[in-house]
């Protein structure tokens, strides 16, 4: 049981949290009479990020989880990273850093047996990806500020950078291979590099440009 005294006339926000049980939070309460709150156990999830290549954990790697409920969190130096207290259901576990090849997948968060029992994710291991740098021109060769770069087939806009005042670009964590190099701008238009471009794991390819179709002026 639990009362709050001398409230204001409703509607309510109401929240409770519980060190061992998911924080429940009720949007609008227009009645203070027979309030109830049903409150299930947090499930502490916990897992490691490590490198494909060299096995070891990559710290600062950012996991995103999206599902009953929306958190972010970063690997710690040796690579794991724990959520506590998630609600259970179905979320989208995603995994990004800027040298490495982005990751994600479904996982289900079931109630814990005991509240003190974590559940654990299989190993997840990063691929490492490479560096492209180049520029962006209009119609006229001249440079591009602020269009958006990005890599692929269609293009992965959602992991664009943004080409600076001289038009030049970087792109990180692009996979290896041999890739796609799109550009896009309110004023000149889009287009793609008139090439792939190869990329290999750790390494820079210098040298991309995409001419875009019409003038930064016009």
């Amino acid at each position: 049981m639990f009362s709050v005294p001398a409230l204001p006339e409703p509607p309510f926000e109401l929240g409770a949290e519980h060190p061992a049980f998911s924080p429940v939070h009720i949007d609008e309460i227009e009645s203070t009479d027979d309030v109830r709150v049903v409150m299930s156990a947090g499930v502490t999830f916990l897992g490691e990020v490590l490198d494909a290549w060299t096995g070891d954990g990559l710290r600062g790697v950012r996991v995103r989880l999206d599902g009953p409920i929306a958190a972010n969190t970063e690997t710690r130096s040796d690579g794991t990273f724990v959520f506590r207290r998630a609600p259970t259901g179905t979320y989208e576990l995603s995994f990004s850093h800027r040298d490495y090849e982005s990751q994600s997948r479904r996982v289900v968060l079931e109630p814990p047996r005991y509240v003190d029992r974590p559940q654990e994710l299989d190993t997840i291991r990063l691929e490492p990806g490479g560096t492209v740098e180049g520029e962006v021109l209009d119609a006229q060769s001249e440079p591009v500020a602020g269009a958006e770069v990005a890599w692929g087939d269609p293009p992965r806009w959602g992991g664009a950078t943004r080409s600076d005042a001289r038009g030049a670009f970087r792109l990180h964590g692009v996979p290896a291979g041999s890739v796609w190099i799109t550009a896009r701008h309110p004023v000149a238009g889009e287009d793609s590099s008139a090439d792939p471009v190869t990329v290999r794991p750790l390494e820079t390819s210098p040298g991309a440009f995409v001419r875009l179709p019409r003038s930064v002026a016009e």
